[in-house]
């Protein structure tokens, strides 16, 4: 199986290395390493051009215009030939067995989505792991209990049916992309073993730097979420409607405290 890893990269120079080092150092030897400069303007692509001149048959970087890390992505899939992709933020870390443990998931199951577990380390040192829920749709309403963007691992044919990233949000991409997955009914299998790590950042990530924004984005792909489910699988909706009437209200009292006046209006809506 022919495994390509997509890093998007936007001024991550004191972190790019870590996550280039950790698909370099994968038990199962991914074929290409693709690292898209998303317009940085500290020394990412000085790390980038020391890992090609180091490593030129499998490693390359290219630079994405458009200013969106959906859009790098996008990029760096569509321009490579694999049977599973990889995506990895440019400030997280996989651990060393993670493609080689989900590899024999996916063909144990014959599968083309395997769901991970990251493991979050805090800013104090503190870790906490999310493992995804048995059911993805109640995963992805109450939060990201379905993996995440380093966590999961996808087939070509699968991003190919899905088109790939939307590249028009600047949140919940990772949300968007595991929403329009089972809307096709996608095989899938779950992976409980942490298996890469999301660092948090003192600079922080866009998210950090507008919570109200962030959070009104998972309100309206949530309330998407319960409106397919309501017209397209009404059995389903009938049986755990509260469950996710419930998962909308909890993300509008997060909204609450950093903009009542927003949340209140949502609300009536």
């Amino acid at each position: 199986m022919r495994v390509v890893v997509v890093i998007p990269c936007f001024n991550v120079e004191g972190y790019v290395g870590d996550a280039i080092e950790s698909a370099l150092q994968q038990t199962y030897p991914v074929a290409e390493i693709i690292a898209v400069d998303n317009n940085s303007t500290d020394g990412t692509t000085t790390v980038l051009a020391t890992y090609q001149d180091r490593y030129p048959k499998r490693f390359r970087w290219l630079r994405e215009e458009r200013q969106n890390a959906s859009a790098a992505r996008n990029m760096g899939w569509q321009t490579s030939t694999a049977d599973w992709y990889q995506f990895l933020d440019a400030d997280d870390i996989l651990h060393p067995e993670k493609i080689e443990q989900q590899l024999a998931l996916a063909q144990e199951q014959e599968t083309s989505w395997v769901i991970g577990s990251p493991l979050y380390q805090h800013l104090d040192g503190t870790e906490r792991a999310l493992i995804p829920w048995e059911d993805p749709w109640q995963g992805l309403a109450h939060g990201m209990y379905v993996g995440q963007t380093s966590a999961n691992l996808y087939t070509h044919k699968l991003l190919t049916q899905v088109r790939g990233w939307d590249a028009n949000l600047p949140f919940t991409q990772d949300v968007d992309l595991a929403f329009r997955i089972l809307q096709t009914d996608a095989s899938y299998v779950l992976d409980h073993i942490p298996s890469c790590t999301v660092r948090d950042r003192p600079s922080g990530k866009l998210s950090q730097m507008a919570p109200a924004g962030i959070l009104k984005q998972h309100l309206y792909l949530r309330n998407k979420i319960n409106r397919y489910l309501q017209e397209k699988r009404p059995t389903y909706w009938s049986e755990y409607q509260l469950f996710f009437q419930l998962a909308l209200y909890r993300y509008l009292r997060m909204l609450a405290v950093h903009d009542p006046h927003l949340a209140g209006t949502l609300f009536e809506q």
